[in-house]
């Protein structure tokens, strides 16, 4: 009997002890939760989140912001941590489309709204607002070991419908030219067909590719090549030609002396103050702002005003 109570006695005392573990960790869970809605850890904060597609131009200032919106604690900020933005290209065509289908919340775009498109996103309810975000100079692209430094805006026109063919015509060692050009939907290709093509068709045997980065690619990796990229892809693996002996530069694009200049664009349904993802509004602004303009430059582009 008296081994019998003792177990009993033991049993006993170790159910109490774990109650008293257990209810010790519930008070620090709670604690902690309490400290975090105090000192704004993230406990009290909801998760919001946006998608954003499109214009492969603009795709890494989307990008970077987005970095450093959800990775940087900032006092400016009340939700660090807890928000989700999502990234994807496609092409301007496909995020203005989305935004018409009302499959995301931000469209990147390279190139302004169509008349058409403002039609189609009436008709579906949508109402495009345009926030420029950014300044771009679409910079002619060759392999580095072409010796070609300046073209002509009637150059590249030629070279693009097919009346020049050949390097020899513009005074460089013989050989076919191989022309990059995008696909329609690109902002890049409607920039590039009205200010350099002035509508008119392309050579039917351009080699189409679906993006900045593989135009880059493309001619990085083709002595005979020549493409059109944005001027934040342009780097040491491609060279970027003078136009009508202006260079594609902050001051330049600005002043808009270089003839291929444009603006960078993200689209929301409705102004700003309109939107109930409070998310969409605080990040354009971001993109705006001083911070949001130096991370604009730090990815190669222009920003909207001079900083």
């Amino acid at each position: 009997m008296g081994a019998k109570h003792q177990k009993n006695h033991t049993e006993s005392e170790y159910l109490k002890l774990n109650k008293k573990i257990i209810g010790g960790v519930a008070i620090i869970v709670i604690l902690m939760i309490s400290l975090g809605v105090v000192f704004g850890t993230g406990y009290d904060k909801p998760h919001r989140t946006i998608n954003i597609t499109g214009s492969t131009t603009v795709l890494p200032i989307s990008q970077r912001c987005a970095e450093e919106w959800t990775t940087t604690k900032n006092p400016d900020r009340n939700y660090p941590y807890y928000d989700e933005i999502n990234v994807a290209g496609g092409g301007s065509g496909v995020g203005k489309k989305d935004l018409i289908d009302g499959n995301n919340d931000i469209a990147d775009s390279s190139s302004p709204m169509k008349p058409e498109e403002y039609a189609d996103a009436y008709a579906n309810g949508v109402n495009p607002v345009e926030h420029v975000i950014a300044l771009d100079g679409l910079s002619i692209a060759v392999h580095p070991t072409n010796g070609l430094t300046d073209i002509s805006m009637a150059e590249i026109k030629a070279i693009y419908d097919g009346t020049i063919t050949d390097w020899s015509e513009l005074g460089q060692p013989a050989g076919t030219i191989v022309v990059y050009n995008r696909e329609s939907s690109s902002g890049s290709f409607e920039t590039f067909e009205k200010k350099v093509m002035d509508e008119e068709p392309i050579r039917a045997d351009a080699i189409e590719k679906t993006s900045n980065g593989a135009m880059k690619q493309a001619v990085s990796g083709d002595p005979l090549g020549i493409a059109y990229i944005g001027i934040g892809y342009v780097d040491g693996t491609v060279k970027a030609l003078t136009v009508d002996g202006i260079v594609a530069s902050e001051d330049t694009v600005r002043a808009g002396k270089y003839p291929i200049a444009r603006e960078l664009y993200m689209y929301t349904d409705g102004t700003l103050a309109e939107q109930e993802n409070t998310l969409v509004t605080d990040f354009i602004n971001f993109v705006l702002s001083t911070q949001g303009q130096e991370l604009v430059v730090e990815v190669g582009f222009i920003s909207v005003h001079a900083l």
